[in-house]
């Protein structure tokens, strides 16, 4: 019977546990939860232990039957300033076989058998930091690491990764979807935005998305942002649009930076290759073809986007001999 390894995902928000059978990557088992990070950096580490053993029991409770893991690894901001243990980033450039990774073990949880526990550390540039987009990346790109590439995460913190020759080189982080749950839940223009994912099948909502894409990529921001207010004023636009026109307008922010040839160091033609997972596809697959960025894009499906982020830890866990 195939061994088993528990991945998990620890964002600022979210947090995010999966079982998987290590020789098919197959997911056993999942648990989601909001507690992220963010809620737990006043309340030590027991809090941390606390969450991560509760989310294990529920996976063992429903997992089909084999053996128990052995070990748990963990990305992203758990390894942070504000996490359960702040580990250093490593440096650029990052090979991305994971040999440069910057691990670090912390005592067994105590359960019967012991289950160990492996953080994983983030990457740095000059100006900027990722903590899991690495990961990702390793996970993403395994088979093309001899191609030049702008790999593309939208979320949260949309991240644009340069990789070239198996390193990554560069990045730059877009804070896209934290802005628009700010805007939409803050401040005047939470009066003009319905919550929820935007309808682009509904030819009013979709019209302005492509509007609020086309003000976003040209700016000035702070100024374009505001027509979501005017346009539900003065013209009479629905929540639904306007919750559709704030999306385009910060993805189209965010996109603008490869069509404008901002990323140092890469030409417009380099290829693309974005990974959104279900709720953000639909939206970057509109906006890649309304900035005519198609010709030069492909894509990961949301089903692999989903499963990048375990797949590059199930990577590492054999890079560091824990599988």
């Amino acid at each position: 019977m195939e061994a088993r390894i528990l991945c998990c995902d620890w964002g600022t928000s979210r947090f995010r546990l999966r079982l998987l059978e290590t020789g098919s990557v197959s997911v056993l088992g999942e648990f989601t939860s909001d507690a992220g990070v963010a809620g737990l950096s006043r309340r030590g580490e027991a809090a941390f232990q606390e969450i991560l053993l509760d989310a294990i029991s529920r996976i063992l409770r429903d997992a089909p039957p084999g053996p128990v893991p052995s070990q748990v690894l963990i990305s992203g901001m758990a390894a942070s300033s504000i996490g359960w243990r702040e580990l250093p980033y490593a440096a650029l450039p990052f090979p991305l076989d994971g040999g440069a990774v910057i691990a670090l073990s912390l005592a067994p949880l105590p359960l019967d058998p012991p289950i160990g526990i492996t953080l994983i550390s983030g990457v740095r540039s000059e100006d900027d930091v990722l903590r899991g987009e690495e990961t990702e990346a390793i996970g993403l790109l395994a088979g093309r690491l001899d191609r030049e590439l702008l790999l593309v995460l939208p979320g949260t913190h949309s991240k644009h990764l340069y990789v070239a020759e198996g390193e990554l080189r560069g990045f730059r982080t877009f804070l896209t979807g934290e802005l628009f749950s700010l805007l939409a839940s803050h401040g005047i223009l939470r009066y003009s935005v319905r919550p929820g994912p935007p309808q682009l099948a509904d030819p009013l909502e979709a019209e302005a998305f492509a509007s609020g894409l086309h003000l976003g990529a040209n700016g000035p921001l702070t100024h374009v942002l505001f027509q979501v207010r005017t346009a539900a004023l003065l013209d009479g636009a629905s929540p639904g649009q306007g919750r559709a026109r704030l999306d385009g307008i910060l993805i189209g922010a965010e996109l603008s930076s490869l069509r404008l040839h901002r990323m140092t160091g890469t030409p417009a033609t380099l290829p693309l290759l974005i990974a959104a997972g279900p709720a953000l596809a639909p939206s970057y697959r509109l906006a890649v073809r309304l900035l005519g960025l198609d010709s030069h894009c492909e894509w990961v499906s949301p089903h692999q986007a989903d499963l990048a982020s375990a797949q590059g830890q199930l990577h590492l866990a054999t890079r560091l001999g824990l599988c």
